[in-house]
């Protein structure tokens, strides 16, 4: 996502909190070969949805993963554990 590719990932674990199935990526169910090589087709074969999950997906890991995303979370975290202690 971050180099601005489509992405396909299984429908499990944390990867489900990454891409968002249609949206910034696709989802395929694990360990199920054709449903990976079907999502490798569509990709292929359509331009439009490549760049347009592409784009979503830089946005979507830039807004949420990227390292001044993280850094301004756990400062939030950090400055709620200050304001607790405080009290």
């Amino acid at each position: 996502m971050n180099y601005r590719l489509p992405v396909i990932g299984s429908s499990l674990g944390g990867i489900t909190d990454i891409v968002l199935h249609e949206q910034t990526g696709l989802l395929v169910p694990q360990r199920d070969p054709q449903a990976l090589a079907d999502a490798l087709l569509r990709i292929a074969e359509d331009p439009a949805l490549a760049a347009r999950l592409a784009a979503a997906g830089y946005q979507h890991a830039q807004e949420h993963f990227s390292w001044p995303a993280i850094t301004d979370r756990w400062e939030e975290c950090y400055a709620a554990a200050a304001a607790a202690v405080e009290k």
